[in-house]
């Protein structure tokens, strides 16, 4: 708490002495004393801001609250004698001070105490905002993702959530709210994580972050204009040279009929192979990954494109699409009914075709729902300079564009 004391200068008198019992002597001088409650929550000031002030001046009050809190109410304490402007025994007196108003006015007959009471603002409940899957990270690299959370009164204070998962090792949450480190090994890790705010209101998130293996040897690099991206059809089945598989249920991602089965009698969408994610059967937590190291072509267009089925839905999932750590494309239960058949996605990602190399990821995450199937299906990827591939000769499919 802190005190400001201010002694108030030269206003008309309102009732004159020795006519008016009660009143003050002429040329009275009074002062006023300014708490704010809690402490730091805000500011006043007065005006005129004079030094004295006689007896029966007004002085203007403003209330002006710090960020994350609102006014409530002027405390007014009365003193010894003291004549407020609602003393009864005193006719005509303008009343004009008011607890409510964060700007009131006060007529001064004496010394006055006045406290300016701040409450926290009314933002609703705190809620963490960032996704419930996080962008992957890969072994030995250096990673950073930034929480996010509204609502409450910030600032916010992050940690974990004892018990209930833990990041991979390498990584750890500052009270800022980065999780940040050197991942050291492969997987997918679900842990919760934890905002409290200034009054100790708080929230908390389940996250999954997957690690996914750097694909082996060297980016697969096409012919001119033609498609970078190696086995865009999958036929390599699940010893495929050219994806790096990551799950947390299966051996392997890249799937055969014989192997994986169809699922509604959906399965490859040309050829033998195709990419399956999310066929736990027991409907339990599961993530997945594919990913592939590829040279961009350098162009001043390039398009990423590759069909996309999602025959089931019955319990929530996410699939992202991303270029490195870059979101390109995102697919969730609620728009998955657009997708009960193969359709054509087409991305545009010009902004990487700069003749570098670059890690194409599709990463998906699933919670646990008990006898609940969201498969996700992928097939005929291809990646080249210029608006588009070449139409592909199986069963033609809507198609849905993009850009990043």
């Amino acid at each position: 708490m802190f005190t400001q004391r201010y002694v108030l200068g030269v206003a008309p008198v309102l009732c004159a002495a020795a006519l008016l019992e009660g009143c003050p002597p002429p040329n009275a001088l009074h002062s006023v004393t300014i708490f704010v409650e809690p402490e730091g929550a805000g500011e006043v000031f007065l005006a005129p801001d004079q030094a004295q002030y006689r007896a029966g001046s007004e002085v203007t009050l403003e209330a002006v609250p710090a960020e994350g809190y609102e006014f409530s109410l002027w405390d007014r304490q009365q003193q010894d004698g003291d004549m407020l402007p609602d003393v009864p025994d005193i006719p005509d007196l303008p009343i004009k001070f008011n607890t409510a108003a964060p700007v009131t006015t006060i007529v001064l007959y004496d010394d006055e105490v006045v406290t300016a009471v701040f409450r926290h603002a009314e933002n609703g409940p705190v809620q963490i905002t960032t996704p419930a899957t996080l962008p992957e990270a890969y072994p030995g690299q250096d990673y950073r993702v930034d929480f996010a959370a509204e609502g409450g009164v910030p600032p916010y204070e992050w940690s974990l959530v004892p018990g209930v998962g833990a990041p991979p090792a390498g990584l750890s949450i500052t009270s800022g709210g980065s999780l940040r480190g050197t991942p050291a090994t492969e997987g997918v890790f679900t842990f919760a994580v934890r905002a409290t705010d200034s009054i100790g209101q708080s929230a908390e998130r389940s996250v999954s972050l997957a690690v996914v293996p750097e694909p082996e040897g060297e980016p697969f690099e096409g012919e001119p204009d033609q498609n970078v991206v190696g086995d865009g059809g999958f036929e390599g089945g699940p010893q495929t040279a050219y994806w790096a598989q990551l799950s947390s249920v299966f051996e392997y991602v890249v799937c055969d009929v014989g192997r994986c089965g169809t699922v509604d009698g959906l399965g490859p969408r040309t050829g033998l192979g195709w990419l399956y994610l999310g066929g736990n059967p027991d409907g339990g937590e599961e993530s997945g990954s594919a990913s592939q190291r590829v040279v961009m072509p350098r162009a001043g267009q390039a398009t990423l494109q590759f069909y996309l089925a999602a025959p089931r839905a019955e319990k929530p999932f996410i699939l992202r699409v991303l270029m490195g750590r870059n979101i390109l494309f995102e697919l969730n239960e609620a728009a998955a009914a657009e997708y009960d058949a193969y359709k054509l996605v087409s991305l545009d990602v010009s902004a990487f075709a700069d003749g570098g190399s670059h890690t194409l990821v599709f990463l998906y995450y699933s919670p646990a729902q008990a006898a609940a199937l969201s498969p996700v299906f992928i097939d005929d990827v291809c990646l080249v300079a210029g608006p588009g591939c070449e139409p592909a000769p199986e069963p033609e499919g809507e198609s849905v564009e993009g850009e990043i």
